[in-house]
């Protein structure tokens, strides 16, 4: 194990983070998470009790995120936390406050803290999908160009961390998520994320779900256990694998694909299609797939899930903690 893996420190408990957690205990890393509003029995369903090893508190209160990080004595940093897509747009300094500084606050923690690593779950979003051939794969070196405010924070965060890794000799990693879903706490989470659970949630309360195309558009979905696996890899690593990388599956799918795929694992679903309302954005829109060479041979990361496979897993999560919990949230 990589001296950035001594202890890991996730800033976010949400979908992203809270699997991430679970994959590195599985590799025999302990964990602390730090969040604004974690949610305990979410998190206990993934890593167990939470006691010790859960703490409350804002991205970027710098103060508490570096005596967090030193007392824990932390190897490596996850940062997952983070405002989604329109949240941004709609409170465009907070967005940035949260976002950029907040990212700033966690790269300040690594350092003061004597840390060896950063991971920085970044977005698709900081793609210029206008610039992209249409019939190749995106790789790492495509062309960069948020077409909204909250890929624009994403950029920004990216390019302040590789200077103020080189500037401290801190390693830096990249992961640029495709589509995330699967089980997890929507409040901050993916637009994808939420329109997906949003899909099976309704389906298997017998509630009628009525949709939009281009909440979906066509785009590349990777379930939340990849990205975990993919998160705990970047960890792990050992030596400089310091950069971004794309992570995915290599496979697009269409709004279509999605409701066939659910309407096929829940017979029952009552789901509406509606005429499309607007413009969509251009990465939920992709004639390009990523190309996850460069994470498959550096981090050793490949996806176990296909849409369907990862599908029929979160179902079969959700129905399991249903009856636990007697909720299906």
């Amino acid at each position: 194990m990589s001296e950035a893996g001594r202890t890991v420190l996730i800033t976010g408990s949400g979908l992203v983070g809270a699997h991430a957690a679970g994959a590195l205990q599985a590799h025999g890393v302990r964990v602390v998470l730090y969040d604004l509003d974690p949610s305990f029995e979410y998190l206990e369903t993934l890593i167990g009790p939470c006691d010790g090893r859960v703490f409350r508190g804002d991205i970027c209160d710098v103060g508490r995120l570096t005596a967090l990080a030193r007392e824990h004595d932390v190897g490596c940093i996850l940062h997952t936390a983070g405002l989604i897509g329109a949240q941004v747009s709609r409170q465009p300094l907070r967005g940035v406050e949260v976002n950029v500084a907040g990212t700033m606050a966690a790269m300040e923690a690594a350092r003061q803290a004597g840390a060896a690593r950063l991971v920085f779950c970044s977005s698709m979003a900081v793609y210029d999908f206008s610039r992209l051939p249409a019939d190749a794969a995106i790789t790492e070196d495509a062309p960069l160009g948020p077409q909204n405010l909250y890929g624009a924070t994403k950029l920004a965060a990216e390019q302040l961390l590789d200077h103020c890794g080189k500037l401290h000799g801190l390693g830096v990693i990249h992961l640029r998520l495709a589509g995330v879903f699967g089980r997890g706490q929507y409040t901050g989470g993916s637009w994808m994320g939420r329109i997906v659970n949003r899909l099976l949630q309704q389906s298997l309360r017998g509630e009628p779900v009525a949709l939009q195309p281009e909440w979906i558009g066509t785009n590349e979905f990777v379930y939340a256990k990849d990205v975990a696996a993919a998160a705990a890899a970047a960890c792990l690593a050992d030596g400089d694998v310091s950069g971004p990388f794309n992570i995915g599956t290599g496979a697009l799918h269409s709004f279509a694909e999605v409701v066939s795929e659910i309407r096929r694992l829940l017979p029952m679903a009552d789901i509406t299609v509606s005429e499309p309302a607007g413009n969509i954005v251009s990465y939920l829109e992709r004639s390009q797939p990523f190309d996850i060479s460069r994470a498959r041979s550096r981090l050793g990361f490949a996806p176990r899930f296909t849409l369907a496979s990862g599908l029929a897993d979160y179902v079969a999560e959700l129905q399991t903690f249903a009856a636990r919990y007697r909720t299906l949230d």
